[in-house]
């Protein structure tokens, strides 16, 4: 008997020895459920113990195809690694991803359902879990295993929904049920990193209705499913390793499993069409060639000659001034063209030979000067708001151009200094050296004025970020860093619409807190790494909140989100850092005097 249970691992009816009625019964599920079919393939197979001959010729019977982009260089060829998946289709989901991950290493185990070590050909790669009750001491025993297998530096295949992806009512899709916690307890258990692996498509409508009618049809349904497949071309999408130490920055077990969660859906939405950076490229040759440098000795001369209070910082061979417009004509000028050099090389700028509008006129250039090489590294555009009301009125503001917001509200949170037009040379920007000596700069000026105690003003997503990640970026921020009293009281005049469909539920960017955390997002998405831009870490790092986003139409269509800071509930250390302890003090205590003072008058 026990040869010919081996002989039909499949057979639910292989022991000859039961009872006709229930055999025949038996004999007329596998037929409906296209079990039967499912036998007969498994017959035409070659006897085989080896799971990657045995997974190979089953996906070549049923002519399945797959491609995956190229990414399997996401997956380490030694190393303890966890490797997790949606679950859309069922047994093939594993099949396709042993075969993928055998061809990289050779040390593969998956968990899986127990029932399926009863085939030769699968037994000996799989570490057995019984999906259907939470049997405790089968689960602890598989937990042993898995925990063994990391420690000697294996790879571990989970399915962490642990059953097939069906129509979810609450959520309105198709997509896994609730993740099992197991696997974060794994993972800071064993400090094994995580590559999540997304499997693109999902069971036929037949299936998902069944299921709706009783969760076991499903089962029934799923060798027919399987055998449903013969012809089909799947889409895998593999994503980046994820490290321990980003995981423990996430939460609790049940948080970490909504963020790795998270992390392998957003690879649903990762475009394989046309490279941001094939878009931008085509948008620079409609742009006009950027002017020719101005002769270094005519702004050099104009610097040279600035006020000595206007240089606010010095560090080696670097300077920070400020200046007005009529002080520095040709220093402008050359501040003017590497704004727009800089800015196109990330997908920005006005597509003019120069960066300079009207507002540079009367606004103030702080900007960062090299003394030996006598060259521009870095720049701010500063516009102190009560000066330029008083002048020029609510249009007079650059902000204003871009957002739709009323007098009362400058009023509200007034004196206010106006920040924009940040760049950092291409060449200087491999260190933190020149932003930190820009915010060095803009704490000393605020230390000499110190009423200006909040900064506004418009900072970048440009368009060299996919689709997606822009998305995800306005979404996370909308959730977690915006002024809900303020921002409603501003409107875009051009509101930013989503070009794509998001791939998350909105509860879950409660995760995203921390901005380490959606860069690691953003990183996943960008085929260049690249994580959130650097202004927006600044700003939030200072205490910065979001009051709205806009689309410029007149800079290379960026997402701009109006930020605003409050210095004066900004990290103590953060304002030392960029002020000087004493500075600092001095600025904290001239607000707390105002403050005592305001509430005297009262």
């Amino acid at each position: 008997m026990e040869k010919v249970i081996n002989e039909n691992p499949l057979s639910l009816c292989a022991n000859t020895e039961e009872h006709l009625f229930k055999r025949l019964f038996f004999r007329f599920v596998e037929k409906l459920s296209g079990l039967e079919k499912l036998q007969a393939m498994y017959k035409k197979l070659s006897p085989s113990s080896e799971p990657d001959r045995f997974f190979n010729e089953i996906i070549d019977f049923l002519n399945i195809t797959y491609e995956t982009g190229g990414a399997q260089e996401n997956i380490p060829e030694k190393g303890r690694v966890i490797i997790i998946a949606n679950h859309p289709f069922g047994a093939i989901d594993g099949m396709i991803l042993v075969q993928i991950l055998l061809r990289i290493r050779p040390d593969v185990k998956v968990l899986a359902n127990e029932a399926l070590s009863r085939i030769p050909g699968v037994s000996n790669i799989i570490i057995p879990v019984n999906v259907f009750n939470n049997a405790i001491t089968l689960n602890r025993n598989a937990m042993r295993d898995l925990v063994r297998w990391l420690e000697n530096d294996g790879l571990l295949l989970v399915f962490p929904a642990g059953i097939v992806s069906h129509f979810q009512i609450r959520k309105g899709r198709v997509c896994d049920p609730e993740w099992n916690n197991f696997v974060s307890r794994i993972v800071v258990k064993t400090g094994s990193p995580v590559i999540p692996i997304y499997i693109h498509g999902r069971n036929s409508i037949l299936f998902q209705l069944f299921g709706l009618l009783h969760p076991s049809l499903r089962t029934f349904m799923l060798p027919r499913e399987l055998m449903k497949k013969r012809g089909n071309h799947v889409n895998i999408s593999i994503g980046k390793e994820i490290s321990v130490n980003t995981l423990k920055r996430v939460g609790d077990h049940q948080d970490i499993m909504r963020y790795l969660r998270f992390y392998t859906e957003v690879l649903s939405g990762i475009s394989s069409s046309e490279d941001q950076s094939d878009l931008s490229a085509r948008e620079e040759s409609r742009h006009a060639v950027v002017k020719q440098s101005t002769i270094k000795e005519l702004y050099a001369t104009e610097i040279k000659y600035l006020p000595e209070e206007q240089c606010l910082v010095k560090s080696g061979k670097m300077r920070v001034y400020y200046a007005h417009a009529n002080q520095i004509p040709w220093t402008l000028q050359e501040i003017g063209r590497i704004r727009e050099l800089t800015f196109r090389q990330i997908g920005e700028g006005t597509g003019n030979e120069i960066d300079i509008s009207s507002y540079d006129s009367y606004y103030c250039q702080l900007f960062i000067w090299n003394e030996e090489e006598k060259e521009i590294i870095g720049g701010y555009r500063l516009g102190l708001v009560d000066e330029i009301m008083q002048k020029y009125g609510i249009t007079g503001l650059y902000t204003h151009s871009l957002f739709n917001y009323k007098v009362n509200l400058l009023q509200r949170v007034s004196p206010m200094m106006e920040l924009g037009r940040a760049f950092v040379r291409k060449e200087y920007q491999q260190s933190y050296l020149a932003l930190n000596l820009l915010w060095q700069g803009i704490g000393s000026f605020v230390a000499r004025h110190k009423k200006y105690a909040v900064l506004f003003g418009p900072v970048s997503i440009s368009n060299d970020y996919d689709h997606l990640s822009r998305k995800f970026m306005i979404d996370c921020l909308k959730m977690n860093l915006t002024e809900e009293q303020l921002s409603t009281s501003i409107k875009p005049r051009n509101p930013y619409r989503s070009e794509c469909k998001r791939t998350w539920d909105i509860s879950d960017l409660s995760l995203f807190r921390d901005v380490t955390l959606v860069s690691s997002i953003v990183s996943q998405i960008e085929k260049d790494n690249k994580g959130i831009p650097v202004l927006f870490r600044q700003y939030i790092k200072l205490g910065g909140k979001f009051l709205c986003f806009n689309v410029d139409d007149n800079f290379s269509q960026v997402i701009d989100g109006l930020i605003m800071v409050d210095l004066r509930q900004t990290n103590r250390k953060m304002l030392d850092r960029y002020m000087g302890e004493e500075n600092a003090a001095g600025f904290m205590s001239y607000h707390q005097n105002r403050t005592a003072e305001n509430r005297h008058c009262r």
